[in-house]
This record gives C-alpha cells, sequence and structure tokens, in this order.
C-alpha cells in the first residue's frame, strides 16, 4: 500500500494502469505483434495490481478474488503467455531457416 489510504491507492493503481495501457498500444504500434503487445500489457498489469493489492485494500473494497487471483493465477498465466510466445517465435525461426 502506497499511502496507507485505499482510495489514494486506487487512484495510483488507475493512472499506473493507463500507463501500462499506453506502453502496451505502443508496442503494438510499432511492432504490430498484438500477442506481445497484450503479454506486455498483461505483464505489466499484474505487476501493477500485484504491488498495490494488499489484504486490507482488498477487504475494504471487497475484491478478495482478485487478490487471490493476482497473487495465484495471474504469475502463472504469465509464464505460459511466455512460453507460448517462445514455442511461436521458434517455430517461425525455424520455418524462415527451412525455407532458405
Amino acid at each position: 500500500m502506497f499511502w496507507s489510504s485505499p482510495s489514494a491507492d486506487l487512484e495510483l493503481m488507475v493512472y499506473l494502469l493507463t500507463g501500462a495501457f499506453l506502453i502496451a498500444l505502443g508496442v503494438y504500434i510499432f511492432s504490430k505483434k498484438i500477442f506481445v503487445a497484450l503479454f506486455i500489457l498483461s505483464l505489466l498489469t499484474n505487476y501493477v495490481i500485484y504491488e498495490s493489492i494488499s489484504y486490507r485494500f482488498a477487504v475494504y473494497y471487497d475484491v478478495m478474488w482478485l487478490f487471490k487471483f493476482t497473487i495465484n493465477v495471474w504469475p502463472v498465466f504469465n509464464f505460459l503467455w511466455l512460453a507460448f510466445l517462445i514455442c511461436n517465435f521458434l517455430k517461425i525461426k525455424y520455418v524462415k531457416t527451412k525455407n532458405k
């Protein structure tokens, strides 16, 4: 918790999530790779919420499901998505070298 006030934490979280969205949008505009941009958005959003949310925040806003999801499920989802991106990259690289 940044400011020891759940409402101030929520306001800061909204600003940081907006920044994460803009970064992911910039990645998509420059690279034209939607899956990479979505992975970066997911990773940054997970980090922002993971660092911002605490048990007190979750109880105050009655979002215990978000607290548990952010701690337990979302990191696993990001690792699986990263594995998918790596496999996809290696598959594309293999096809390009095979066709030469």
